[in-house]
């Protein structure tokens, strides 16, 4: 996790919990991310939660 103070519209711990073993189901020789997987989901989060387009 990020060191940064969460926003309220970042997904908890009980809605980050049935994501996580998806988004780590990702083949070893894959990239290395950037960014932490959470901060991403989160984003994403953001965007469908509000209908950003």
């Amino acid at each position: 996790m990020s060191s940064r103070k969460p926003y309220p519209s970042d997904a908890s711990d009980e809605e980050w919990a049935p994501v996580v073993p998806y988004l780590t189901l990702l083949p070893e020789d894959v990239r290395q991310h950037e960014h932490p997987l959470r901060e991403t989901f989160n984003g994403m989060w953001y965007l469908v939660r509000y209908g950003v387009a």
